[in-house]
This record gives C-alpha cells, sequence and structure tokens, in this order.
C-alpha cells in the first residue's frame, strides 16, 4: 500500500479520481450513487494498467459479479455478458444494462 500501490501519486488514488471523472459518481451497470461506497474496477484485473478504458466505477455488488465472473465484458469495451441472466439465474431489481446489449 501506500507509495507502491500502482494508483499512488502524490498521496492521491489518481486512477480513482480520474475514473471518477470521466464515467461519474454512480455505479456504470445499477446507478447505484452513495460516494463512499463507490469502487473503481479494473477490467482486466491488471492493477497496474489504470489507462481510462480499462477501469470503470462500480458498486460493491457488481464489483464483486466481475471479479467472480458473474458478469463480463466484451474484450474491453463497454458491452456487457451477464452470465447469471444467461444462465436462467433470477436476479431481483431492475437491471439498465439493456437485453440488446447482452450476449445470450
Amino acid at each position: 500500500m501506500g507509495e507502491n500501490h500502482p494508483g499512488f501519486k502524490n498521496g492521491i488514488g489518481t486512477y480513482r479520481r480520474i475514473a471518477r471523472e470521466v464515467y461519474g459518481n454512480a455505479c456504470t451497470v445499477c446507478g447505484y450513487a452513495i460516494d463512499c461506497v463507490l469502487e473503481v474496477h479494473h477490467r482486466d484485473g491488471d492493477r497496474t494498467n489504470n489507462s481510462i478504458e480499462n477501469l470503470d466505477v462500480l458498486c460493491p455488488t457488481h464489483h464483486d459479479e466481475f471479479e467472480h465472473g458473474v458478469r463480463v465484458y466484451e474484450g474491453l469495451g463497454s458491452r456487457l455478458i451477464d452470465k447469471a441472466t444467461a444462465f436462467g439465474a433470477v436476479e431481483t431489481g431492475s437491471n439498465p444494462v439493456s437485453p440488446a446489449n447482452l450476449l445470450m
């Protein structure tokens, strides 16, 4: 942690700040917007790859779903594959990701 962390720059989590400036202060999947709870996800899993194309702002639930493969990205684009829906799991609540954007 601290100075050895890939996101550390002059004491600021620079990639987190930049991701929120670009994507906003809400989960890009569900719109959850309690700022102190939001997390920044590295799409390719490489925490040293802080390019904006590799970052996403997510709520803890959706961050966990990406980390555990329940949701995945198609490449590094914005298209999502919702494996839970694709395999028939029942999801509570609404999901703003259009079914047209999901790959089944």
